[in-house]
């Protein structure tokens, strides 16, 4: 199962997916709440992962192996905090486990204020524009230009109102710090990070489960590195 970060699609697995082990297992892609016309954002962090806890065991059931990067990989662990016994094992990649503070939390609204106001405001192509420029994603000038074209077409696609509402309501400073869950779970986690993702591969060499960074890649190993995915 398959869970994409904030402003992709379940489609921005297809390279994944094309290098996916030929192994007769199926895969499995959702969408995440404010990313779909299907799939509108709800109030509350823990809500909307029980919704999708919920639409994925009535659509696939459990002891499956999740898979998700960033946004993805927070609602994963969101998963398993609220349904135990749905996953076997959870690869997180690049992805926080929360933040501990209630400063913390305030900071960080603080900063999504600023975003939230441009896709308020409806300013879709500002808004990709200032996204990618962060730098966080600056390794992506490394990758050819058709695949970052693709991207950018798919996140100007989105519904500016619903990305908002997905920042206040799934962000990080609305999610619960997962600390526990990370430490605690019956499920195999595996926490994987690129290279020059300097921030969080840091913060998953603090956690002390299975880490696997992959080389010459920064925050986005799905676009930069899509068969990293599975090894």
């Amino acid at each position: 199962m398959l869970l994409h970060g904030f402003t992709q699609t379940c489609e921005s697995f297809e390279r994944s997916i094309l290098a996916a082990p030929k192994d007769g297992r199926a895969i499995w892609a959702f969408a995440l709440p404010g990313h779909h016309p299907a799939v509108p954002v709800v109030r509350g962090f823990s809500a909307n992962v029980e919704a999708l806890a919920a639409r994925i065991a009535n659509e696939v059931g459990e002891g499956i192996n999740l898979i998700g990067y960033s946004l993805g990989g927070r609602c994963a662990l969101g998963l398993i905090a609220c349904a135990p016994r749905l996953a076997k094992s959870v690869t997180l990649i690049g992805a926080h486990s929360g933040l501990r503070s209630e400063e913390e939390r305030e900071a960080r609204r603080d900063s999504d204020a600023r975003w939230v106001g441009i896709l308020r405001s409806g300013r879709m192509s500002q808004f990709v524009s200032a996204w990618e420029a962060q730098p966080l994603f600056s390794t992506q000038a490394r990758v050819p230009p058709e695949f970052l074209d693709v991207q950018r077409r798919r996140r100007l696609a989105h519904d500016p109102s619903q990305l908002a509402d997905s920042i206040e309501e799934l962000g990080l400073a609305s999610m619960p710090d997962y600390g526990a869950v990370l430490r605690n779970s019956e499920a195999a986690i595996t926490l994987v990070t690129g290279a020059l993702d300097a921030k969080f591969t840091a913060l998953a060499a603090k956690v002390g489960l299975p880490h696997r960074v992959v080389a010459n890649v920064g925050h986005n190993i799905v676009l930069e590195e899509p068969a990293a995915i599975w090894r």
